[in-house]
Parts: structure tokens; C-alpha cells; sequence
């Protein structure tokens, strides 16, 4: 027991099991009628204790469990034995079963799992969030950027400098309502603690937005109203016919009076005003969100509730009724972007700027996003300055860019035109302008949606939300929940993201249409960057599962002939296998090798040369611990995978060695109908907003079918000593962060997850889309051109080729059917529109103009040069230090062998403070874990292959 505490905390029992080599312990927590693990040891001995952790009078007790099994059993309505798995705490009544089950659940980490009953179903019921909120506040605040004393650090190594700190002076915002009686000018403060004063104001909105809710405005009946109920055969809400026990009813508004339709009783009685207000602010989870933090901890009467990303960023907060939500979540543009995509249709959706403004001259002036010299603004005095700044002034910093004269001729006309008297009058009309706009761009969203999909986003938090109720409610798809918790393994285990890799780190293009570099003597190449339209979108066409899950018997299996199984047929399934990848396929699959997998690269995996690189670079000999999915051409074991991606590889001669086990599924395209309601809503879009957001209306589907509800984090914000004392005297408790004098978080492990996602959904639309990957490049590029071709990189859903042909864009047209050649130039012979936006079809990405050189580097790094220009892609670097890179430089990185340095300035939270910093980081590094690099630094082979020694 040297150095452990007594009693000994949670914090310390590992190193007691070090301690005691022969001892095992597991810790179950017990906390509002839940029992959850908190420890489980990660090998079991001959003495194990399993023990129960719990909180009384802010005590700390253990209390030894004899019997864990029997301990469990109690949560069981059967009284057959039950056999308990310590980490998910799901029971077995075969003990082979609980031990077959070990080998999957312990890929994951220990945590209380629920399922869904048996026969719980996912579909649309949330009727209540058809009807629009009456009340939404739009806000925004301007803030000060006081410049912090700081020295310079050593340009060659890795550094953060803070050289600017974010102080509130002013807010802004704007209340809407359905009713426009309601409606309020906007309101600006300027001046003394600000937030607040916001936060005060706010709170009088809401008690004023109460008042308004409580008095029921009577039924306002018109003619047409009484000749819709007499007419009416169904609902207007969930599109049901009445019947005697749900009856028709006339469904109004409250707070205008007017009939929104004639319902069924059930639905009317669900659509109820909800007791929350939104407040949106744009870019609230990154910026806005901290400074009320900063100061929400005052308001101790009021219940504050977060929904976190971890203790300082969330997604959603709420002070008492007000629920602030924010607008970037929803609509993921620059508030520059989407008044500019507005204002394409011209002048008519801008209501609440046309009322802030309504001279029409300063309307017309302000349809636009406005110009402020935020890093010139660093104290109050410059807010009393009678002039507009100089133009380099408004330089700003984050961004490293000048204002247009253009931008500064638009700031001198606004100063003139509102006779504005000082820069601090100039912030108010632009706060002012900011908040009209917000309301303006978020109202239009909402009247889409409404229009379009029957729901209002105010109801969400983000749109994968939004649009994934929508689809719901669109399809009118009922989908089965898994309640077996090894099918959820099952699925779980086989997710994987999008292949991202560079194959060949170096290609140069010669052919007739580079006039300035062609070399008749030479080969004639190409370097053809092709891209798929929508990939996800192509995936989420096909057949997916919806239910009726079950295993397939050994006998079932054996009787299963994988080769006749249809793409479109009513049975779906996915296999658990053992696949041998034969030696004679590894050079001409090691550029793009077949089923992928997450693996922890070591050391010893690595070639000579990268082994040598990593030395030099780090002056280590190790890499970091994380999984990464790396296409490879070992053998699989108990690889998870789609049919039709084994029917795939099957065919293109890897060897099924081993069945596992098959989970046999019903499956239909039914998520079509909301992928092409949502294209040919962007087809037809009246103006560049409406087709982002169709665009992302379908893009954000994809992103919820893989809702990970393992990683979602508990954090509660407390603001007063009994709130603290009592979150922290629970045994889930697991950390805490002082913001403040007025405000903690304190983190909870979660004491019991609910598995309650289609997950299975997200896995087949992941698998999908390799296959369509895969039949691409080897039933056509590779069929096509053999060993002349070679992939460069693929990153999900693209590829970069070099190819040896005598003319690549001949060859495209021999298969035009294939691609989408409507970006080509009008007068290029591939023009053609037929396969505009089309998903599946593949898109040459610099739409005809030749790609002369590329130098890749590692997944998602590298860079291409053509006629005119180049494009390069370094992640982790911000878009502006992004800039500053140059083709030569990733030339230079991978030849020199050198590391590129970047400096990017951000902006950073701590403890809720915002401040600006610059990041010195590696910016370009020419090592890469993915991959077997031989000597020359540009050839590589796939792990696994046969030649790597």
C-alpha cells in the first residue's frame, strides 16, 4: 500500500493493482437507482474482488460484492440465471455467450449499455415541432481587442503567443415574432458590463414573451376555414384520416388567432407552444458562447443547462426559458456569404434590414455584410475617434487581409450617409445591420423548411437534427432498433470512415495540351484528378437496411451463395469473414488495395527509409497510439463488411477463408425519395442560399446515421455551492473546471448510455460508397489502362491518376457516360450536360485544364500545379496560413527531406476567456505512417506486401 491513500480513492486503484500484482479489482458505481462500472481492471487474476462504490452523507463507502452475477440480477424481470459482462453490464443466460460477447465488447470502452425494448421502432412522431415558434430573439455582440504584452519566441520551434484579448463593449439584438404586433425594433447597448446587461434584457424579454403566451388569442374563423373543416378527410399534420375517436378539429395559433388547419385531436393536442425561446447568435458555440459565459454565473436564480461538446464549448445552453442555439450549426457559411447568397434574388427577403433602415437608399446601401476595424478597436477611446479609421486599419489580423477599396469606399459612404459622428456610432449601425441581416437570413431558412419540410429548425440544435426528422417525416420509414447487444457490437465494430492516403508521393504530367513542358520523346501522361458526384448522396440511393434483424444459422450459411445475391434484392446482409489476400495480386493492388482497416501502425511496420525519416525528424523511434484507417494487403480476420463489397472483392480475387457469422436485414432504397427531394430542390433553386441549403440538407443525413451516443459527455455548469456540492458528492463524478468565482463545470462519467441509433444505416452508407470507389477504379480506370495507370492519392471520394495514354480526354469520351463533364468549357468537345450534378458519375475536378506536377506527402497533404495556378491541401493548417504555401514548398519538403513551419493566429478560449494567439506549428512534413516508402522517397507499397522486407 506504499504511496495509496486511505481510503483509497478511484484515482489510485490501478496503481494499487500494479502494487499487487495477483489482485484484480472492478468498481460499480451506484447512483439514483443505476448501477454503472467505474473501474474495470484490464486483466482478471485468481484474486478478483468486484466491489460497489457509493456516496452517503458525503461519504465515500466500498461494500464487497459476493455474488456479481447474482448481484445483477436483480435488474432482470426473468428469474433464469443470468451471466453479467463487467463492462456493458448486459446479461447472458449462457455463459459461452457472455464469453464470445467479451471479445467484441472489449474493443470498446466500459460503460453501462441500454437497448431498446423488443419491438422499439424509430419514426416520425414529433408533431409537436410542426408549427412555428412565435418568438425568436437574433443577437450578436461587438467586442474590444486589447492587445497583451508578449515577447518572441523562437521562430524554429512549436509555439503558442496570445497577443490579444476579447472584451465585450456592445450588443445587439433583434426581437421576432409571428405575429408582427409583437415584433420589437432592434435593441443596442453600448457601454458598462454587458453581458449582463444582455442577459438581464433578455430575461425581461422573456418574462414580457410569457406575458404575451398566457393570454390565448380567440379563434379568428374565416369562410375558407369553415369550408376546410367541413372538407377536410385528414389530417393536416401527420396526413391521417379522422375517425370517430380521433376526431377533426380546427388547430389555431395562440397568438395570432388565425386556423393553421384542420387536425386530429391527437395532433392538436401535441402542438403545444414549448416554454423555451430561442435566442441565435451566429457562431455562438466558438465565440459568442464564452462571453455570457463569463458572466452567467451571477445569475444565481436562474436554472443554467448545457449540451456539451466537453466542459468549455457546447452546442446548446440555456439560461431558465431561454435556450440559445446557434445559427452557424445550422447554416455552416459566413453571415458575409449568406447575405450575399440572399440578396442573388434581390431585395425581397430582407424585411427586418429593410425595417431598421427604411430610408430605401440606406437599405439599398446596407444589402450586405458591413466592414469594422476589429483589430484597430483595442479601447474605449478609440470608440469617441470623430473619423473613420485609415484603410490600413482595417487590416485584419485572423484573416492577414486588407479591406478592397472597394469595402472602404462602402464603410466612407455608410459613415456619410447615416451621419454617423464617431467610430462608436459606426458600430452600432453595424451591429445594428448584423443582427437584421442574422434575422432576415435565419427567418428564410425557417419559411423553407417549413414549406419544404413541414418542421421549423428553431425546434434543433443543429441540422443534422433538423434534417434527419425531416427525412423521417418525408419517407414516412419506420425503422427497427437493435435490442441484441451483440448485433450493436457487430455493427459498431465495422464502421469505417473514408479512405485517405497518398499511393505515389511524386508524378509528372507530359503530354501536348502542357505546350511549355511536353517532351515528344518521353511517354505521354496524364494527371487526371477525378471526384465523384455526392458520393454520400450515391451511397444513401441504394437499398439500406430498416429492419427484421437476424442471425443466419450455421446451416443458413452454408446454403448462402454469396455470388447470387442481388444489389437490389429484399435481403440484405453483412458478413463477418476471414479473407485471405493472395501474394499474386499485391502489385497490382498495392496502389489502392481492397478492404481497408484501422490499425495501430508500429514502428516495426515501417520501412527502412521511413524508420531513418522518423529519427531524423522527431529523434524518436515511436509513433502515436492512433488507430488509422490504412488499406493494406494482409490477410483479414474477422473482417465486418457489406455484401456487395465482398461479392466485390470476392471477384476480384481475394479469398473468403472463413464465414463468421451473417446478419441477414430487410433493406429498400428508401432514403431515395429524401435524397432526390432535396437534388431536384437544388436543381430548381431560385438563388445560391437555397441550393447550399439543399445541398446540406442531404450532406447532414449522412453525419446522423453514425450519431455516436458513447462519446456524448455529461457536464452540468454550476453556479452555486449547493449545486456543486452535490454534483461532485456523486460517484460519477469525475473532474471539474473553475471557470470563476461564480461559475464551474463539473464532468460526470455517463452512468448509462442509451443505444437507441439506426447505426446500421451509417455503416452500409460507409461501405457503399468504397464499393463504388473500388468498381471504379478497377472494373474501369484499372480495367481500362492496366499497368499504365497509377493512383496518386484518394481522399474518400476522389482519385488522382497518372496515367500513360495518348490522350486522357479521348479516352473519357469513350465512356462519357461514366462522368460528369458539365464544368468543361462550352467550346471543349466533352461539354456536356446531360450528367449535370448526377450522383455516382465522376467529375474531372480542373475541368479540362491539364494538371502538370503533384507532390503528396501524407493523407490530406499535398499539392498539384496546372496552367495558371495550383491547389494544395495541408491539414490542420488554417485556410490563411494556407495560402502562404506554395507548390515549390512541398517539392522542396519531400525531396530535402525538411519540415515547413506555419504561423496562423486563431482564436482561443480559456476558462471562457477569448483571446487571439498565434500558433507556430508544422505546417508540411514528409513522413508518412500509411504507407511502406522505399528509398527514392516517392515510390511506396501497401502494408502487407509480399516485397516489403
Amino acid at each position: 500500500m506504499t504511496g495509496i491513500e486511505y481510503p483509497t480513492p478511484l484515482s489510485q486503484i490501478s496503481q494499487f493493482e500494479k502494487q499487487n500484482n495477483t489482485i484484480s479489482v472492478n468498481i460499480f458505481g451506484y447512483e439514483e437507482g443505476e448501477i454503472y462500472p467505474l473501474y474495470i481492471t484490464k486483466k482478471t487474476f485468481c484474486h478478483h474482488v468486484n466491489m460497489l462504490y457509493f456516496k452517503e452523507n458525503n461519504k465515500s463507502h466500498y461494500m464487497l460484492i459476493n455474488n456479481f452475477n447474482r448481484f445483477l440480477s436483480r435488474t432482470k424481470k426473468h428469474r433464469e440465471e443470468h451471466f453479467f459482462c463487467y463492462l456493458c453490464l448486459q446479461g447472458f443466460t449462457d455463459k459461452c455467450k457472455l464469453e464470445r460477447h467479451k471479445a467484441d465488447c472489449g474493443k470498446f470502452d466500459f460503460q453501462k449499455i441500454t437497448l431498446p425494448k423488443e419491438g422499439e421502432v424509430l419514426e416520425f412522431k414529433e408533431y409537436a415541432k410542426t408549427a412555428r415558434i412565435p418568438f425568436v430573439i437574433y443577437a450578436d455582440f461587438e467586442c474590444l481587442t486589447r492587445k497583451v504584452d508578449t515577447c518572441h519566441p523562437n521562430p524554429n520551434m512549436s509555439s503558442t503567443t496570445t497577443y490579444q484579448q476579447m472584451e465585450p463593449y456592445s450588443f445587439g439584438y433583434q426581437r421576432v415574432s409571428i405575429d408582427k404586433r409583437y415584433d420589437k425594433p432592434p435593441v443596442i447597448y453600448r457601454g458598462p458590463d454587458v453581458v449582463e446587461n444582455f442577459i438581464r434584457r433578455l430575461l425581461e424579454e422573456e418574462k414580457e414573451i410569457r406575458d404575451i403566451l398566457n393570454r390565448i388569442e380567440p379563434m379568428i374563423i374565416t369562410e375558407y376555414d369553415k369550408l376546410d373543416y367541413k372538407y377536410a378527410k385528414k389530417c393536416y399534420v401527420c396526413k391521417k384520416a379522422f375517425s370517430s375517436k380521433n376526431y377533426k378539429v380546427k388547430e389555431h395559433d395562440h397568438v395570432t388567432g388565425s386556423i393553421r388547419g384542420i387536425s386530429c385531436n391527437n395532433c392538436n393536442l401535441q402542438i403545444k407552444i414549448p416554454k423555451f425561446i430561442p435566442v441565435v447568435i451566429h457562431n455562438l458555440k466558438g465565440f459568442d458562447a464564452n462571453l455570457i459565459m463569463s458572466k452567467i454565473g451571477k445569475f444565481k436564480e436562474q436554472d443554467i443547462t448545457v449540451i456539451p461538446h466537453n466542459k468549455e464549448k457546447y452546442m446548446s445552453f440555456s439560461i431558465g426559458n431561454l435556450r440559445f442555439i446557434d445559427s452557424l450549426q445550422f447554416l455552416n457559411s459566413s453571415l458575409a456569404t449568406l447575405t450575399k447568397n440572399l440578396a442573388d434574388e434581390g431585395q425581397k427577403h430582407f424585411n427586418y434590414l429593410s425595417k431598421t433602415f427604411p430610408d430605401p437608399d440606406v437599405f439599398s446601401l446596407l444589402l450586405r455584410k458591413g466592414v469594422f476595424p476589429y483589430d484597430y478597436v483595442d479601447t474605449e477611446q478609440k470608440l469617441e475617434k470623430p473619423c473613420l479609421p485609415s484603410k490600413e486599419d482595417f487590416f485584419n489580423k485572423l484573416g492577414d487581409t486588407h479591406i478592397s477599396d472597394e469595402d472602404y469606399q462602402f464603410a466612407q459612404t455608410v459613415w456619410d450617409k447615416l451621419k454617423v459622428k464617431t467610430l462608436g456610432e459606426y458600430s452600432d449601425v453595424y451591429l445594428k445591420m448584423d443582427v437584421a441581416l442574422l434575422a432576415d437570413v435565419f427567418e428564410k431558412f425557417r419559411d423553407i423548411s417549413l414549406h419544404d419540410y413541414d418542421l421549423d429548425p428553431c425546434h434543433y440544435f443543429t441540422t443534422p437534427g433538423f434534417s434527419w426528422s425531416a427525412m423521417l417525416k418525408k419517407t414516412g420509414i419506420v425503422l427497427d432498433l437493435i435490442t441484441d447487444i451483440d448485433m450493436m457490437l457487430f455493427v459498431e465494430k465495422g464502421i469505417r470512415g473514408g479512405v485517405s492516403s497518398i499511393f505515389h508521393r511524386y508524378a509528372k504530367a507530359n503530354n501536348p495540351y502542357l505546350f511549355d513542358t511536353y517532351e515528344p520523346t518521353e511517354p505521354t501522361s496524364y494527371l487526371s484528378y477525378l471526384d465523384a458526384n455526392n458520393l454520400y448522396g450515391w451511397s444513401m440511393s441504394q437499398c439500406l437496411p430498416y429492419g427484421h434483424f437476424n442471425w443466419l444459422t450455421e446451416e443458413e450459411k452454408i446454403k448462402l451463395d454469396i455470388t447470387k445475391l442481388k444489389a437490389d434484392g429484399s435481403d440484405g446482409y453483412i458478413f463477418e469473414v476471414d479473407l485471405e489476400y493472395p501474394t499474386s495480386l499485391h502489385s497490382s493492388h498495392s496502389d489502392f488495395p481492397l478492404a481497408p482497416e484501422r490499425k495501430h501502425i508500429q514502428v516495426e511496420h515501417l520501412s527502412p527509409y521511413s524508420k531513418e525519416l522518423l529519427q531524423n525528424l522527431t529523434g524518436k523511434q515511436c509513433l502515436t497510439k492512433i488507430e488509422k484507417l490504412v488499406p493494406n494487403l494482409y490477410d483479414k480476420e474477422k473482417y465486418i463488411v457489406h455484401y456487395r463489397n465482398l461479392q466485390l472483392y470476392v471477384e476480384l480475387g481475394l479469398k473468403i477463408k472463413k464465414i463468421h457469422r451473417v446478419l441477414k436485414f430487410k433493406q429498400c432504397p428508401w432514403l431515395k425519395k429524401y435524397i432526390d427531394f432535396n437534388t431536384e430542390k437544388r436543381k430548381n433553386a431560385k438563388n445560391e442560399f437555397e441550393k447550399c441549403l439543399y445541398k446540406l440538407m442531404n450532406n447532414s443525413i449522412f453525419g446522423r446515421t453514425l450519431l455516436n451516443t458513447r462519446k456524448h459527455k455529461d457536464v452540468k455548469l454550476c453556479h452555486t455551492e449547493e449545486k456543486l456540492n452535490k454534483e461532485t458528492a456523486k460517484p460519477s463524478y469525475a473532474s471539474c473546471k473553475i471557470f470563476n468565482e461564480n461559475l464551474v463545470a463539473v464532468e460526470k462519467k455517463r452512468v448509462n448510455v442509451l443505444m437507441k441509433q439506426p447505426i446500421y444505416v451509417g455503416f452500409c452508407i460507409l461501405d457503399l460508397s468504397k464499393f463504388l470507389m473500388y468498381d471504379f477504379h478497377y472494373n474501369h480506370m484499372k480495367s481500362l489502362y492496366g499497368d499504365k495507370i497509377r493512383v496518386c492519392f484518394s481522399d474518400t471520394d476522389s482519385f488522382l491518376y497518372h496515367v500513360e495514354t495518348e490522350d486522357v480526354y479521348e479516352d473519357m469520351h469513350q465512356y462519357q457516360d461514366m462522368y460528369d463533364t458539365s464544368d468543361y468549357p462550352p467550346e471543349h468537345f466533352l461539354h456536356d450536360i446531360e450528367n449535370k450534378k448526377v450522383i455516382g458519375k465522376f467529375k474531372d475536378e480542373t475541368s479540362g485544364t491539364p494538371i502538370s506536377e503533384f507532390v503528396g506527402l501524407r493523407s490530406k497533404m499535398y499539392s498539384f500545379s496546372f496552367e495558371g495556378g495550383e491547389k494544395h491541401t495541408a491539414k490542420g493548417v488554417t485556410k490563411t496560413a494556407s495560402r502562404k504555401l506554395k507548390h515549390e514548398m512541398y517539392k522542396n519538403c519531400l525531396f530535402d527531406k525538411t519540415v515547413t513551419r506555419s504561423e496562423m493566429n486563431i482564436i482561443r478560449s480559456e476558462s471562457h476567456v477569448l483571446y487571439s494567439k498565434t500558433i507556430n506549428k508544422k505546417s508540411l512534413v514528409p513522413f508518412d505512417d500509411k504507407r511502406w516508402i522505399l528509398n527514392d522517397g516517392v515510390t511506396t507499397r501497401a502494408f502487407g506486401h509480399k516485397d516489403n522486407i
